[in-house]
């Protein structure tokens, strides 16, 4: 995973901000499973046909709140973060991909809320 901090001073106030950026990417080779028989494949995409499918891809258990915003993308919300006097509520959204051969997750957006 690659972090990068940008610290910056507004020229209209005394305002420090900090800017964070992470990225990562992962490739995972997903296996196919025949049937009892062997007559049928099922592939990721019939697992992430299912609600069941999409919650285990997001780990929806580590995340305070998850909604469906259409078909393919989420909006998640993480657990809180303490940052010095600071609360933090971090949303991001995503978008679930898949075919028969891998599944892409993309976020499309990431908003941070201080409270």
């Amino acid at each position: 995973m690659e972090i990068k901090v940008k610290a910056t001073t507004s020229s209209d106030s005394n305002v420090k901000k900090a800017n964070l950026f992470a990225t990562k990417k992962e490739r995972v080779n997903l296996p196919t499973y025949d049937d009892v028989v062997g007559s049928k494949k099922y592939h990721i995409s019939e697992f992430l046909s299912q609600p069941s499918g999409i919650a285990a891809v997001l780990n929806t258990k580590a995340l305070q709140s998850f909604q469906s915003l259409d078909a393919n993308t989420y909006r998640c919300e993480l657990p809180k973060l303490r940052l010095l006097n600071f609360e933090a509520s971090p949303f991001i959204d995503l978008r679930v991909t898949s075919t028969d051969e891998d599944c892409l997750v993309e976020m499309i957006s990431c908003k941070v809320f201080f409270l």
